[in-house]
C-alpha cells in the first residue's frame, strides 16, 4: 500500500492550521484564525504528514 504525504503549514503560537493570503504584502504570506493574526513565513512551521502521523517538523521557507 502507497503512503499518502501531505504538507500542513501551522501556526507556532497555537498550533492551528494557517491560511495562505493573497491579498495582503508579501511580508504576510499567512493569517492564523485562531489568533487572528497577519503572519510572517518565520512565525509558521511546516508540518509534513503520513498517513495521519508526523514525519518532520522544518521552519517555513519562502521563494519570492
Amino acid at each position: 500500500m502507497e503512503q499518502k504525504t501531505c504538507r500542513k503549514v501551522v501556526c507556532r503560537r497555537c498550533g492551528s492550521e494557517v491560511q495562505r493570503e493573497r491579498r495582503l504584502r508579501k511580508e504576510y504570506p499567512y493569517h492564523c484564525p485562531e489568533c487572528d493574526e497577519n503572519m510572517y513565513s518565520f512565525e509558521c512551521t511546516e508540518m509534513w504528514m503520513s498517513d495521519g502521523s508526523v514525519e518532520a517538523e522544518t521552519p517555513v521557507i519562502t521563494r519570492d
